[in-house]
């Protein structure tokens, strides 16, 4: 009899310790139920001590949302905000912005409960020209708890800097690959043809900005050529559109180079000095 009273109770602690593994915890439960969701946007033209911007407002069900705001370096004109234990909830994936401040906000959830905002500036994201912050919950202006994020007109420096000596001269610029062709392709899945044309645009203004003439061979991810060209075709499009820019004095092509030792860095200038 005893034995079996003790096999019971074994049973029975078996049966406990089971249960408590499968029920959740009061700590995961606590996590679930804080999930933020999103709820209500907003966007409007303002002033911000002194400077005019672009208010940007989302607001959720709950307060106290953990963020983080980051910069791409090979996408300047781009302003990340990671929110954490968020879900898109209501809002659309995609929004049209004011063109004189950004083009557009997009809004995805990258995995489970990691909601990433993402906007597309017209000038490169610099210290001064984007302000963060949270405002609680204004039930008079019947707004709830919200990211409030403000993109200045003006602010800081970036690719509209100016340079001296080239105003007045013509200068092509050629976005290296684009189109069937890639390039090199990074760890994170960023292509060489991107980076290439991002950092052609940037170039493009700053040398419109000081008075020069620019011609690009392509102002968006295609082939200068066109479709199904060869190799040799499309290399020499790209010559052409050098070659029958009236007035061209230079020509630079860009790249970025990928090597198989990760210890390489730096940049590579190769130039033809002519006669």
């Amino acid at each position: 009899m005893f034995s079996k009273i003790c096999r019971g109770a074994a049973m029975l602690l078996m049966l406990l310790a089971c249960a408590a593994a499968i029920l959740p915890q009061n700590g995961e439960a606590a996590r679930r139920e804080a999930v933020h969701r999103l709820n209500y946007f907003q966007s409007y033209e303002t002033e911000v001590d002194g400077r005019q911007a672009l208010r940007i407002e989302v607001g959720m069900d709950r307060d106290n949302v953990t963020y983080d705001v980051t910069t791409r370096p090979y996408l300047e004109k781009q302003l990340i905000i990671d929110l954490s234990n968020t879900e898109p909830g209501k809002l659309k994936p995609d929004y049209t912005l004011l063109a004189k401040y950004a083009k557009h906000l997009h809004i995805r959830e990258l995995e489970a409960r990691h909601t990433q905002i993402r906007i597309d500036c017209k000038n490169p994201v610099v210290d001064g020209s984007y302000a963060v912050h949270a405002e609680p919950t204004d039930r008079k202006a019947k707004k709830p708890y919200r990211l409030v994020i403000d993109i200045f007109a003006t602010g800081g420096t970036g690719s509209s800097s100016r340079v001296a000596g080239v105003s007045g001269h013509s200068v092509v610029i050629d976005p290296g690959h684009g189109g069937s062709d890639t390039g090199a392709v990074g760890p994170t899945g960023v292509t060489e043809a991107s980076v290439t044309l991002a950092v052609s645009k940037d170039l493009q203004s700053i040398l419109e900005n000081s008075g020069a003439r620019v011609t690009m061979t392509r102002n968006k991810d295609v082939d200068v050529y066109g479709p199904n060209a060869s190799d040799r075709q499309e290399l020499q499009a790209r010559v052409n559109v050098g070659e029958y820019t009236p007035g061209a004095e230079l020509f630079v092509s860009i790249h970025c180079n990928a090597f198989s030792n990760p210890a390489s860095h730096g940049m590579e200038t190769y130039y033809y000095a002519g006669s």
